[in-house]
């Protein structure tokens, strides 16, 4: 009996990232090998879906691709030792490369190009590549596959090849299987003590200054070997998506300007006028360094001791926060970089 658990994970991700990347993950933890027939995420409303990345598809995908080369390869061997018509047209392949390339007067020239040239000495060498192609049997599939052993091999008395490529042939088969093939009977066939895995990469629709929660659902449908009922399982997790973060920067950079406002009216208190404190915010480095400090410190707080530590959710409070608190102490942070650069080497 098959023990399937549902795993649904968030991948490392900036929680101000316009792309979150969930990981479904299908785990067999039994005796038995079962069917996985549909995986389907359930999603609410506002939410994307921008990619489906599958690391077992492309796992079968690199093994297939691999075993047709193997299969290519094998058979282009098996050919040159065995047929002399096959021999007979690679040299006339082989001969009409070179006439094409040193034939001519401008033969020396092209040599020559492709000496100095990465380009040209691309072209040509994918020239050739293209000339030998065209002679080469490629298998792409599990067809191309056993049409060539039926046509080449099947009728030849030598064992070795036979057992070779018909073992290819067979761990294609069970590759194509593993990839719906033509079949397309199961997305995949999960073995005992394995897992089928698969990456969703998802856009959260955003408020501008609110956090929004989210919940994401994937369902999957299998079937046991040997039980004709189909079964379905689901793994959910709950999503807190920030505000728009580029909003949020912005009314950061406007708490600072308010912070350093604060800060110039706690200074001149008995002499505070409107000219003094546009100059102030405008005209001098404690301004200028208020908006940056707000910008660099709302968009890195959170991975900082401090920003651990404090429970405020990222929000028009955290930006309000820090934007004022840049525009208080932006100057002695401005003093320590200015104490930091000028220090003796």
């Amino acid at each position: 009996m098959a023990r399937i658990e549902f795993l649904l994970e968030e991948q490392t991700a900036d929680m101000r990232s316009f792309e979150f990347a969930y990981r479904f993950k299908v785990q067999n933890n039994g005796a038995s090998a079962f069917n996985l027939l549909a995986v389907t995420p359930r999603l609410a409303k506002g939410i994307e879906l921008l990619d489906v990345k599958s690391s077992t598809a492309l796992v079968a995908t690199q093994k297939h691709k691999e075993l047709c080369e193997e299969l290519t390869e094998i058979l282009k061997d098996y050919l040159t030792l065995t047929s002399e018509q096959y021999r007979g047209q690679l040299a006339q392949a082989q001969i009409q490369i070179y006439r094409q390339l040193l034939g001519g007067m401008g033969a020396i020239f092209r040599v020559y190009l492709s000496m100095i040239l990465p380009s040209e000495r691309k072209r040509m060498l994918a020239a050739m590549r293209l000339a030998l192609e065209k002679v080469k049997v490629k298998i792409s599939n599990l067809r191309d596959a056993q049409d060539a052993f039926e046509r080449f091999i099947a009728n030849n008395t030598d064992l070795v090849i036979k057992d070779v490529f018909g073992a290819k042939i067979r761990q294609l088969v069970e590759v194509e299987s593993q990839e719906g093939g033509e079949k397309g009977r199961y997305l995949a066939r999960i073995e005992p003590d394995s897992f089928y895995a698969v990456t969703y990469v998802l856009k959260y629709r955003r408020r501008l200054l609110e956090p929004r929660r989210y919940t994401v659902s994937i369902e999957a449908t299998y079937q046991e070997d040997g039980k004709s009922e189909l079964m379905t399982g689901a793994a959910s997790v709950a999503a807190v998506v920030s505000p728009n973060p580029l909003v949020l920067t912005a009314f950061a950079i406007a708490a600072g300007i308010l912070g350093a406002a604060l800060k110039y009216s706690l200074l001149s208190a008995d002499r505070f006028t409107w000219q003094g404190l546009s100059a102030y915010l405008f005209a001098s480095s404690s301004g200028v360094a208020a908006i940056i400090f707000a910008a660099v410190f709302f968009n890195v707080y959170e991975y900082t001791d401090w920003g651990k530590r404090i429970t405020i959710a990222v929000g028009w409070r955290s930006a309000l926060l820090i934007g004022v608190l840049s525009g208080l102490f932006g100057d002695r942070v401005l003093s320590a970089l200015r104490a930091f650069t000028e220090a003796p080497k």
